[in-house]
């Protein structure tokens, strides 16, 4: 049986693809618009590029007790792509415009469904939980082979929008996540219900601002809670071990204005940063940094880069000290994969920016060399900015394939 239908939806909502398997309320699926090619025999993508007009639907042969279909709906202009892959694994699909270049990427899994995870019995301290449903753990540790699901999201409160990751975790069921803005303390930090799903936690708070956590399928190590020389107090900062990642997740300061103290103070949290990896890591690791950085890289992620520019966000001040960043060893992992203009993350709660898509792309997924190679591409979650009571931020996630994959 393969696993349980995905849906993606781009970040305009103008596109959906999904695999699914043989489950009950999965019917086959219609047989409209397909070319000469659509029989796809052994179970297997043969093809290394299969090109489906809107609404078109392909099948492969048939496999033990299971099909998969990829749909393509009102994609406009776009076609589907179909990168060759044999099932069980990791099929990769792509938007190719008309001119044949490729600007999205979204990696889905198909493959046998795999027997749950045991829990963990008892949360972190030792005690039993009482009255703590566990869901949600059927997630392989890191380092068993196969894909990991490494997200960043600035949650503006967790308090606030447990609620709301609860239930993206349940969807999504990402196998890393750095969360920025908890705005808790380490005591009043909701850790019950993240264990109840089968996360380790590891957080750093403080009251009202700031926070940042690490949730993880694995066991988190090398635990690093601020910076080493204790320059600043600010929870900020928090960096650990997951199988043979190290990952780091950074909330970098807002700055305010340009010519106020928080802005030189923004600096030179940067600048820390890149002496922090220097004694903490090598280029040569799997590194990934994620996290709300503050900064707008480039003109394609901001909705009006003249108004921007020169502005928190988007100061060449900044882009120099994120530039020194990422000359340590880090790509912009979306990047290596989307060239669009135009992904956001972050969009204000002021005067219908997200309906109006006026966002920046602040909240980015940094890797070395090794954490790119691994990676097969990377998703603005922009439906979890929809709704009640959102966070100003949504979730990014990179999908990277582990080491066995490679070998």
């Amino acid at each position: 049986m393969l696993e349980a239908t995905e849906r993606i939806t781009d970040r305009n909502d103008r596109a959906t693809a999904w695999i699914g398997g043989n489950a009950p309320d999965l019917p086959p699926p219609p047989r409209t618009g397909l070319s000469a090619s659509e029989a796809l025999p052994g179970g297997s993508v043969t093809r290394s590029s299969l090109h489906l007009q809107t609404g078109a639907v392909v099948r492969a042969g048939e496999v033990p007790t299971a099909w998969f279909s990829l749909v393509a709906v009102t994609l406009a202009p776009a076609t589907l792509a179909v990168l060759s892959g044999a099932i069980p694994g990791v099929h990769r699909i792509s938007l190719v415009n008309p001119d044949g270049k490729r600007s999205h990427l979204l990696p889905l899994r198909v493959g046998p469904r795999r027997a749950p995870r045991p829990c963990p019995s008892r949360p972190r301290g030792g005690a039993p939980t009482q009255g703590v449903r566990r869901v949600g753990c059927s997630s392989r540790p890191v380092g068993e082979g196969g894909s990991v699901r490494v997200a960043t999201w600035n949650v503006n409160s967790i308090r606030m929008r447990l609620e709301r990751l609860l239930d993206w975790l349940d969807r999504r069921r990402p196998d890393v996540v750095a969360l920025q803005e908890t705005k808790a303390t380490d005591e009043a930090f909701p850790r019950e219900p993240l264990e109840a799903r089968g996360y380790h936690v590891e957080a750093f708070g403080q009251k009202t601002w700031n926070g940042v956590a690490l949730l993880a399928r694995s066991p988190l190590a090398e635990v690093v809670r601020g910076w080493p020389d204790a320059w600043d107090a600010e929870a900020r900062l928090l960096a650990a071990t997951v199988g043979d990642l190290r990952v780091v997740c950074v909330y970098v300061p807002n700055g305010q204005a340009p010519e106020s103290p928080k802005f030189a103070y923004k600096l030179e949290w940067l600048a820390r940063l890149r002496r922090f990896l220097d004694g903490w890591a090598s280029p040569q690791d799997a590194v990934v940094v994620g996290g709300d950085f503050n900064v707008a890289p480039e003109d394609r992620d901001v909705h009006a880069p003249e108004a921007w520019r020169g502005q928190v966000l988007f100061h060449p001040k900044e882009h120099e000290a994120l530039a020194h960043l990422r000359a340590w060893g880090l790509r912009d992992l979306l990047r290596e994969h989307d060239e669009r203009p135009g992904v956001y993350s972050w969009w204000d709660y002021r005067m219908l920016a997200f309906p109006k898509d006026h966002g920046l792309r602040i909240d980015l997924v940094l890797g070395t060399a090794a954490a790119s190679r691994r990676c097969r591409g990377v998703l603005v979650d922009r439906d979890a900015r929809k709704g009640e009571k959102p966070s100003d931020h949504a979730p990014v996630v990179a999908f990277l394939d582990e080491p066995a994959t490679f070998s």
